[in-house]
């Protein structure tokens, strides 16, 4: 689900990308107009490497609700000026048509952005929630802010519990619109597009996101964003449009914190009549480090046409205006994704296996080793354990390299209960886990019910019973190995394997007809059961025939030997 907050997250870049898309109609480049002030050309920075753009650090200083108001005002001129310069305006018969047609198509386009509020509405991904309030930007940019609906924090959080292996993939098609969603352990991805023709001018909307949310061996994680629109005559011929590909590398550290990212925005637009026009292609370089912004720079790669140096200057602030508020969400939910234990899987044992019914003061040695969920090898790292209850673990607090071994001291009293709980901090990610401890007794009086039922072949099956002539007994510890026995030589061993299970072996020599399986069990205390899956063989004379049978023993109250 998302949060009312970042609503407005991945795809405010869109209200920079709405009205332009990609940059095929581009004619073939010419003589460029010269740059804006702070603005470099030819492909080299303004200021130094390791300087900050002055006009990058300006905007970079602005809080978010600053920086939104900003990118509203600076993209929604751009939007109505472009169907202006480009001839679209006088394709369509003037202002006032031009007018009426972009309020008419913009207002197709948020209607239909309005039905990706909240969570993605299908499968695994959640359920859509509306927003309590609406943010108001008009127009296609609009369109765009509903679309953040679908945003970075959305297609991450909702896939935090994906399983390793291939990405799944769901899509849905809603009349134009088409959404698909992938999702695995390490990938979460969004691919939605839709467009709407309203009075002769057509708007299209390609939003693309793919994040790498799970650090590698190095800590290095990675984002891909591409926008694609456009605003264009019914006709394609005359119109306006953009791309912009987002690119972010990032580096965890050893903590498990966010140590730094370099961020790479191109944007192309173009303006075109009949596919002749102009066109600007920008990049935007910015790399933080510790949470301060390092080095920041802006080039225009290729300017031509009638392209202004104004223009230049526009595309340049808006790409550092999206950088700023785009990379804040779509790092914040990737952050909340390699801290949640997605990425890490925390494996803990000990040794004994036995957890449950310890006496008093048992010595129990854990080992808790982080494997990456990704690749499977070692995360590294280190691993932190802490205890609630009694008694005590060694070392407590404090960061082991791992894999990590502890040694963990039960309860002193009988009937207590603890829990440790482990954390691992690496390059790759948090890993989390918890193991319980007990010193409550496990004694039951172990006795058969007519719970189960037996399949036997040629003869049918029969419920309501148990197959086994066994005698109840007190058994003082469930969790370790037992035997029941019964008349005519009827045996049945029960040996764990831990965590409530095991196996079990049944024999009897019958009246003459010897029957004998060997099977499963499972304890459920809550439950006040054991029950048993087993297959064997009765030998009946002249012939042997198979069964398989369940069982159902009754966990009771100790009968007093055991107290």
């Amino acid at each position: 689900m998302l949060h009312r907050k970042p609503f407005v997250i991945l795809f405010v870049a869109v209200v920079v990308a709405l009205p332009l898309a990609g940059c095929s109609s581009s004619p073939d480049p010419g003589t460029g107009t010269p740059p804006a002030t702070g603005v470099a050309s030819g492909g080299s920075s303004s200021g130094t490497s390791a300087g900050v753009d002055p006009e990058v650090q300006k905007l970079l200083a602005l809080d978010p609700a600053e920086q939104e108001a900003q990118l509203a005002a600076l993209t929604s001129g751009i939007e109505r000026e472009l169907m202006t310069s480009s001839g679209l305006e006088a394709t369509l018969g003037g202002p006032a048509a031009a007018d009426k047609a972009f309020a008419a198509v913009t207002s197709v386009m948020v209607t239909r952005a309005a039905t990706y509020r909240g969570s993605p509405t299908f499968g695994r991904y959640g359920a859509g929630v509306p927003r309590a309030d609406e943010v108001s930007l008009g127009g296609l940019m609009f369109a765009g802010w509903m679309v953040a609906g679908l945003g970075a924090q959305g297609i991450v959080e909702s896939t935090n519990d994906a399983k390793p292996g291939a990405p799944g993939t769901e899509t849905k098609k809603d009349g134009p619109a088409t959404v698909e969603l992938t999702a695995s352990a390490g990938t979460a991805g969004l691919d939605t597009s839709f467009t709407a023709t309203v009075d002769g001018v057509t708007g299209a909307l390609h939003v693309k996101v793919d994040i790498a949310p799970c650090p590698d061996a190095t800590g290095t994680f990675t984002s891909k964003i591409l926008l694609e629109a456009s605003a264009t005559s019914a006709g394609g011929r005359t119109g306006s449009n953009m791309s912009q590909q987002i690119d972010v590398v990032g580096r965890v550290g050893d903590d498990a914190e966010l140590a730094g990212y370099d961020v790479t925005t191109r944007s192309q637009a173009a303006k075109f009549a009949s596919s002749k026009g102009s066109y600007v292609d920008v990049t935007n370089r910015t790399s933080w480090v510790g949470g301060q912004v390092t080095a920041a720079s802006r080039i225009v790669n290729r300017a031509g046409g009638s392209a202004t140096s104004e223009q230049a200057q526009q595309w340049a602030n808006a790409g550092t205006l999206t950088e700023a508020l785009v990379n804040h969400y779509a790092l914040e939910a990737t952050e909340k994704a390699w801290k949640s234990g997605r990425c890490v899987d925390l494996q803990v044992t000990t040794d004994p296996a036995k957890r449950s019914g310890l006496k008093p003061s048992a010595a129990v040695t854990i080992t808790a080793a982080p494997k990456s969920k990704i690749d499977g090898k070692p995360a590294g790292g280190t691993v932190t354990a802490a205890l609630t209850g009694g008694s005590s673990i060694d070392p407590s607090g404090s960061a082991v390299p791992a894999d990590a071994t502890f040694a963990y001291v039960a309860p002193t009293e009988t009937g207590k209960a603890a829990t440790v709980t482990f954390e691992s901090r690496s390059k790759r990610g948090i890993g989390k886990a918890a193991v319980s401890f007990d010193t409550k007794s496990v004694g039951y009086f172990v006795r058969p019910t007519n719970g189960g039922s037996i399949t036997v072949q040629r003869f049918g099956s029969h419920s309501g019973l148990n197959f086994a002539a066994l005698t109840p007994i007190d058994v003082c510890d469930v969790t370790g190995a037992f035997t029941l026995t019964g008349p005519l030589g009827t045996t049945q061993t029960f040996t764990p394997t831990g965590n409530g299970r095991g196996t079990t072996a049944y024999s009897t020599n019958g009246t003459g007809i010897p029957m004998s399986g060997k099977g499963s069990y499972t304890i459920d205390v809550a439950g006040g059961k054991l029950t048993t899956t087993v297959k064997g063989t009765i030998r009946f004379p002249g012939q042997t025939v198979g069964f398989t049978g369940t069982q159902v023993f009754a966990l009771d109250a100790p009968q007093g030997t055991c107290q």
